[in-house]
């Protein structure tokens, strides 16, 4: 994968996403605040744990057979489409069983690991 994909952008939070295995996936949305709602997303490869929270997730798709591994994650920024509220896409480039796939208004990541993340 490289700096591109198709005619976006790879967004540069998270190097290799498709190398990580995902071991949490939490959306929090409260109906009284719909511009609060985030997705934060747990990725481990080895001992490296991360976690991105994507702000304003919409259009979230889990296909079935979903199995941990991100094989075909790409995170993309998509600010170029003109979309309100949708400046970062997540793909599954392999079309694999289980993909995840979502847009979001930004994306960032949060340091804190456990202490922040959910």
């Amino acid at each position: 994968m490289g700096d591109t994909y198709g005619d976006n952008p790879v967004h540069p939070i998270i190097d290799k996403p498709s190398q990580f295995d995902l071991v949490r996936f939490d959306i929090h949305c409260d109906p009284e605040k719909p511009r609060a709602a985030y997705l934060d997303l747990w990725l481990r490869r080895g001992t490296e744990l991360r976690c991105l929270r994507f702000t304003q997730p919409s259009s979230i798709n889990i296909k079935d057979g979903f199995r941990q591994r991100c094989s075909g994650m790409v995170i993309l920024d998509v600010r170029h489409w003109g979309w309100e509220d949708v400046g970062v896409a997540v793909r599954d480039f392999e079309n694999s069983d289980g993909g995840v796939s979502f847009n979001a208004k930004d994306v960032q990541e949060l340091k804190g690991g456990a202490s922040e993340c959910g």
